[in-house]
């Protein structure tokens, strides 16, 4: 079996790369013609009419239109609106039309692209699993990059000779590249979620951050029965996130749990994956979360709730502890929150389970579609120099941010103080970023401008050391093992959520944990485990 997974160590995450750009060849690209995994029919020739370079700007010598999907997150208005957008067609000649659903309806949206095969050229911040990229690259339906990478891609081409680890990843078992991805050279911004914690509520109730799980539990009442927010009304909630998903997250590490392997709720033990959906550990998590919700200290609308009604309560600033990345998402509340140790769990365990290894999966694919292939890789290869990928996060000198004879980037004070949130207007007029998932290398040089003003650079200094040793992204798998293990994870990965939801919600007794295990067991999860681990062999 050959599967790739990436390990992550701090020593990686911690080196900023200096990248220098290499050189193209010069010359268009040979597409050939036929299905499955060639280049679409025509490829080259239409490259040539429309002119596109080797190098340099614009892109083409004569302006072309693409069109594209990418997810509207809750941060975000429309893109043809956003400046990025903007200044980069401008640049490359290159015109988007873009298909924008919202992130709650993205996933529904792109599956019905491709069953019916109206496909857009090319897909950014991606909304398939790893499985479909394998699935519809076989197919033809998503196309191979390689060859154009060689020739039209000298910035990534530069970072996988200098990252050969990358090009593991993102090689598929048949020997192809069918994405580009989103590279994140900054550990403070590989931790997803930090364990935010209202200060001036804790100042208000007369008690310090929480330690423990015990500590916790008593600080979140405290928010609760204290009235922290001063305004009578007993609005506060006194912890909350995004949804379940991010929410429990945010409690397992006390109780030992982490997600070592993307998507799959393991952690590696004695070298083999633990999916712990079936452990007594995640039962324990589950008694106390069920507490919270009992107690009414979680959100009492988790299981349904959106971005957009989460970002609102911040907004609205009525939480008191979250799992949360940026807090100027708080908008005027933002400098009421500061970052704590994770609090130790019942059983001495203390791990905070956001990390990711800094390497997307899925965040550029072209398809079968796209008469401009090179042109689009070209496109897309911006975003891995200097120039690009500060477009993305700092986006224009002078409207956004200047710079400091030093050569630092400094965002406008206006933008970084916004009432709204300071990602809610980046991602209003600016660009795409907001939500992650941006296409490029992003770097200190990107990322610590847009923490200017808050403690987030501090913020790693709490949790560095609770955070997982390593970390994979879901493996890319041979056909017949990716098939067995999409199907048993989306089967258990359902049963698992429902049963979830239950046991917090009462509607299920912790007294049929047994018939739980032993249905996750006829499920197969023991093989879901097995694949995995075998994966993890093959890092």
């Amino acid at each position: 079996m050959r599967g790739y997974l990436k390990t992550v160590t701090f020593a990686a995450l911690s080196c900023s790369l200096a990248l220098a750009a290499g050189c193209s060849s010069g010359s268009d690209g040979d597409a050939q013609s036929g299905s499955g995994n060639q280049a679409p029919s025509g490829g080259s020739q239409q490259a040539a009419a429309g002119g596109v370079k080797a190098g340099g700007f614009p892109i083409v010598d004569r302006p072309i239109t693409l069109k594209a999907f990418s997810r509207k997150d809750p941060q975000h208005g429309e893109y043809k609106d956003m400046l990025l957008w903007k200044d980069y067609e401008q640049k490359s000649g290159i015109h988007i039309e873009w298909d924008t659903p919202n992130l709650d309806s993205a996933t529904e949206r792109i599956n019905l692209l491709f069953s019916t095969q109206d496909l857009p050229d090319f897909i950014l911040k991606n909304s398939l699993t790893s499985s479909q990229i394998m699935q519809y690259g076989s197919q033809g339906l998503i196309i191979p990059l390689e060859k154009y990478i060689d020739q039209y891609a000298p910035h990534f081409k530069s970072l996988l000779d200098k990252r050969p680890d990358i090009k593991q990843q993102i090689t598929a078992p048949d020997g192809h590249i069918y994405f580009l991805p989103s590279v994140m050279d900054y550990l403070p911004s590989n931790v997803g979620r930090y364990p935010l914690i209202n200060t001036k509520w804790l100042s208000k109730v007369g008690m310090q951050a929480p330690t423990t799980s015990d500590e916790l539990l008593k600080v979140l009442t405290a928010f609760k029965t204290q009235d922290p927010s001063g305004n009578g009304e007993n609005e506060e909630i006194p912890y909350s996130a995004h949804n379940i998903n991010l929410a429990f997250q945010g409690i397992e590490g006390m109780f030992g749990l982490s997600e070592q392997i993307a998507n799959f709720h393991t952690v590696i033990e004695d070298g083999k994956a633990n999916v712990w959906l079936d452990d007594d550990r995640y039962k324990k998590a589950l008694e106390f979360f069920k507490q919270l919700y009992d107690q009414k200290l979680v959100d009492q609308e988790i299981f349904t709730q959106t971005d957009k009604m989460y970002f609102g309560k911040l907004a609205d600033g009525i939480i008191g502890y979250t799992p949360l990345y940026q807090p100027r998402n708080a908008g005027k509340y933002a400098n009421d929150y500061d970052a704590i140790v994770p609090p130790k769990g019942p059983d001495g365990d203390q791990v905070w389970a956001y990390l990711s290894n800094g390497v997307g999966v899925g965040n550029f694919m072209i398809t079968k579609n796209d008469k401009y292939p090179e042109a689009t890789v070209r496109w897309a290869d911006y975003f891995f120099s200097d120039e690009g990928a500060t477009a993305v996060y700092e986006v224009k000198e002078g409207e956004v941010y200047t710079v400091a004879a030093d050569g630092t980037y400094h965002i406008n004070e206006d933008l970084l103080n916004s009432d709204s949130g300071f990602e809610n207007v980046m991602g209003a007029k600016y660009t795409y970023y907001p939500g992650g998932g941006a296409l490029g290398l992003f770097t200190e040089k990107q990322m610590l401008p847009t923490m200017e003003g808050t403690p987030m650079p501090t913020y790693i200094k709490k949790v560095q050391d609770y955070l997982p040793k390593t970390v994979y992204n879901a493996p890319l798998l041979e056909a017949d093992k990716q098939d067995k293990l999409t199907d048993l994870s989306n089967d258990i990965g359902k049963y698992a959520d429902e049963m979830r939801a239950k046991f917090i919600l009462g509607k299920v007794s912790f007294d049929d944990w047994d018939s739980y295990v032993k249905q996750l067991d006829k499920m197969g999860i023991h093989d879901m485990e097995n694949i995995l681990s075998d994966a993890v062999a093959q890092k």
